[in-house]
């Protein structure tokens, strides 16, 4: 089964919160919809990214912290978003969502060797990387 894709496009540095901020409303949505009952995976390209300004601010900064303390996020009925980093990236059999922040091209390439996920939603780094990883997926783009 090929997994529903999602794109997030920022269109510039400004516009990074608000994306994320989407992001993160999708996979809550996901969850309260009862579409997902296992734990989902944060990539980013390092630890750090979740201390961004960009990030605290949509996430907010107590979030952010947790996540960045604790490697991971308590969010419903016992599932957890677990940080990982393009260094730490593997995928266990229970975990059905990636959200990908920042991702880059390498990051994309091993995300694409994993069929089992239900659910990919990403905030590409550069916008120089989105052509070849939309025509091969053919995400939903949320602009």
């Amino acid at each position: 089964m090929k997994p529903e894709i999602y794109f997030f496009i920022k269109k510039n540095v400004d516009d990074e919160k608000r994306q994320i901020k989407n992001a993160f409303k999708k996979l809550i949505d996901l969850y309260d919809n009862d579409e997902l009952k296992s734990d989902s995976i944060l990539l980013t390209p390092i630890k750090k990214t979740v201390t961004f300004s960009s990030f605290k601010e949509a996430i907010s900064e107590k979030v952010s912290s947790v996540l960045y303390k604790q490697g991971y996020l308590k969010i419903e009925n016992s599932c957890k978003l677990i940080l990982m980093t393009e260094r730490t990236f593997s995928i266990s059999s229970n975990v059905e969502t990636l959200l990908g922040v920042f991702v880059s091209n390498k990051m994309f390439s091993e995300i694409d060797e994993y069929s089992k996920l239900k659910y990919i939603l990403i905030i590409p780094s550069e916008v120089s990387e989105y052509d070849y990883w939309i025509k091969k997926w053919q995400p939903i783009i949320i602009e």
